[in-house]
């Protein structure tokens, strides 16, 4: 057997519990009536999901499914794809299990297609019950509602045209619903996507189905996906947009048990790239509503990705805490924020943010002595690494350690590939205002105003406020 088989694949991806359960159904007649598969199956079971032994070969596993006759590897290609088919039917069937609903749809065709009109009836009652009681109104929600609607639409033109008005109705406002939330959502997530990477985008009709959402009775959409996507795409298009952001957080936090966990993460995440942006953009408070922001949805787990916080939230929340003064609140929440990171992150991440607290407390020594134990494996961590000893030995007064510093820091700049030229230029405005700085405290005639106009002419350029303070302390 081949690792770079399909089957190994999927056999590779299924759990224990899963791959017995496969067996149970390979047993039973009713999915299998070839026993080549069931033998075939208990030859390589041993061996998945992990096992430190080698794979049989592709004659053990033939002989196994068919003993006593002669190797025949077409005929063995056919018997790996069946099993392929059977994992793929669990699978089918696994997901089934899960969702009630589309048990519900399966089994509502099934009884129109029989003509069973009273039970169809009846079956659709339990399923528009069991949907209404549904706590989460997202998405699925929205689909859900228009699949039951369409379906008792359906079941009564065929039967008859008597109440087919009634359930025309209903599929029409929940196909109404269903749509504008879906095609605001992409739109968001277009919009958004653009303006990241600098790109311009044009989205067919969407200015109409605003327009047609922005002529609709306010109760029509109150509180729902719809209203909630209207105002995301207000954050996005506009440069700024404050009321509808602030609109947009009351209704979230108003929507915590209508949506789920997955849906709130999505949705959160736009409120917070409008908060990055406007702090970018030196908006007066967003600093604090942005640490708010992200002390919410580190709380509630919304900003994972495959079960661990992402390290750019990680040093952003630990950054601008530290830069709003909140430095015990850090140091407090530090051990158990590192433990939400990948493992192999999570000791230099530790370093790196308790150098930063001692930096920000004014214990420059312990700074340095905390960031010589950094291993600069991480390129973003290798930048504020180098950026943040940049900063202690200035405040240390130890100038030949920063002269080289400086050097290395721009050799590094220079040579490396994973920088992007906007980080490049960040960082080089930085080092080159702090080069200034330092031939100022070394005798330099250069005025204090030529710095000062530099830097206001400089950039984007790495910690701004900083560089701020110690130019203001040279101005008094």
């Amino acid at each position: 057997m081949e690792k770079e088989s399909k089957l190994f694949r999927y056999l590779q991806s299924c759990t224990g519990y899963e791959l017995r359960r496969i067996r149970v159904m390979l047993e039973s007649p009713f999915f299998n009536l070839r026993p080549e598969l069931l033998r075939a199956w208990d030859c390589i079971r041993p061996f998945f999901p992990k096992s430190e032994l080698p794979l049989p070969g592709n004659e053990i596993v033939f002989a196994a499914a068919y003993p006593g006759k002669a190797f025949d590897i077409a005929k063995l290609r056919h018997l790996q794809s069946d099993l392929c088919k059977q994992i793929e039917a669990f699978w089918q069937l696994q997901l089934l299990q899960q969702r009630s609903d589309l048990r519900n749809q399966l089994l509502l065709q099934a009884l129109t297609e029989r003509g069973l009109h009273q039970d169809f009836e009846s079956t659709a009652l339990t399923a528009q019950t069991q949907l209404l009681e549904q706590p989460l109104r997202g998405a699925a929600f929205l689909r859900q509602r228009f699949d039951l609607a369409l379906l008792q639409h359906d079941h009564r033109v065929r039967r008859s045209n008597r109440g087919a008005q009634a359930g025309l109705q209903a599929a029409l406002e929940a196909l109404d619903e269903e749509y504008f939330a879906h095609k605001l959502r992409l739109a968001a997530a277009a919009i958004n996507r653009a303006n990241v990477i600098g790109e311009s985008t044009e989205l067919a009709l969407l200015p109409e189905v605003l327009a047609l959402i922005d002529i609709a009775p306010k109760f029509v959409f109150e509180g729902s996906l719809v209203e909630i996507y209207r105002l995301i795409l207000r954050t996005l298009q506009a440069g700024k947009d404050h009321a509808a952001f602030l609109e947009l957080l009351q209704l979230l936090q108003a929507s915590e048990q209508r949506f789920a966990p997955e849906t709130l993460a999505e949705l959160y995440n736009f409120a917070l790239n409008y908060c990055v942006r406007m702090v970018n953009l030196a908006e007066s408070g967003f600093d604090a509503r942005l640490f708010e922001l992200y002390e919410l949805l580190i709380s509630r787990g919304y900003l994972r990705e495959e079960g661990h916080l992402p390290v750019q939230h990680y040093k952003n929340f630990v950054t601008l805490g530290l830069r709003l003064d909140f430095v015990s609140k850090i140091a407090a929440q530090l051990t158990a924020l590192t433990g939400q990171l990948p493992t192999d992150i999570q000791p230099n991440a530790l370093l790196y943010s308790q150098a930063a607290i001692a930096f920000q407390s004014g214990d420059h020594r312990k700074a340095l002595r905390l960031l010589q134990q950094v291993e600069f494996l991480d390129v973003y961590y290798h930048l504020d690494a180098k950026s943040l000893l940049l900063k202690a030995w200035y405040e240390d007064g130890e100038v030949e350690p920063l002269l080289s510093l400086i050097e290395t820091f721009k050799i590094y700049i220079r040579r490396s590939r994973k920088i992007s030229e906007y980080q490049r230029m960040t960082y080089r405005n930085q080092i080159k205002v702090v080069q200034m700085l330092v031939r100022h405290r070394l005798g330099s005639r250069k005025p204090i105003h030529a710095i000062r106009k530099t830097l206001d002419g400089l950039r984007p350029i790495a910690d701004l406020a900083w560089l701020e303070r110690k130019l203001a302390e040279l101005e008094i």
